[in-house]
């Protein structure tokens, strides 16, 4: 069969119409703040000499903006378009500084500066684990350690799995907070 210049070029229109449609709709990324949603309307004097979120650590391969799935055969797969709006050692920082301070009726002080030495009470803490599994659950798997000023550290660890309420990344998010709230208040327990 013979094309002519008429139909080569009606083809081309075709195809160049057809990519055109294709790149005319990116895939948008969803970004996740990492933040409490229980708000205080009680406003207070903070006294911020007591106690000190001094470090957030977390395990390498969810310290990225993509959420984190573990898949059934072990290996991790990072959303590309389902990603934390800030890095998320800032965001847990501040998501755990406030859930102690709620559980405990004590402020928390984040500091970011490590020759911050005036805080009697420092929580160190490490987050090993948090992440969704292939069976539609949140893993949480943490360590932290109280040093209090003359009296030394105890270290203690927390664990837990939660079913997401549905599928999809942002009940993943949710479930994540719900544990970290869980991991909030055992830390804000071992200060007391």
């Amino acid at each position: 069969m013979k094309l002519t210049k008429y139909t080569k070029l009606s083809l081309l229109v075709i195809l160049f119409n057809g990519l055109m449609g294709c790149a005319s709709n990116p895939i948008q990324a969803e970004l996740y703040l990492l933040r409490s949603d229980i708000t205080s309307n009680v406003s207070t004097e903070i006294d911020t000499t007591k106690i000190r979120l001094n470090t957030v650590k977390v395990a390498s391969y969810i310290d990225q903006s993509g959420l984190v799935l573990q898949t059934t055969d072990g290996q991790v797969n990072v959303a590309r378009y389902h990603r934390w709006a800030e890095p998320l050692k800032y965001g847990l920082t501040s998501y755990l500084a406030k859930g102690i301070s709620l559980s405990s009726g004590k402020y928390v002080h984040i500091s970011r500066l490590s020759s911050d030495k005036s805080q009697k009470t420092k929580i160190d803490v490490f987050i090993d684990q948090m992440h969704g599994t292939a069976d539609g659950k949140a893993a949480l798997s943490a360590t932290w350690t109280i040093t209090v000023e003359n009296k030394g550290a105890k270290s203690y660890k927390f664990s837990n799995i939660k079913e997401l309420n549905e599928n999809g990344y942002p009940a993943l998010v949710e479930s994540q907070k719900i544990l970290l709230g869980e991991f909030a208040k055992e830390i804000a327990e071992s200060i007391q």
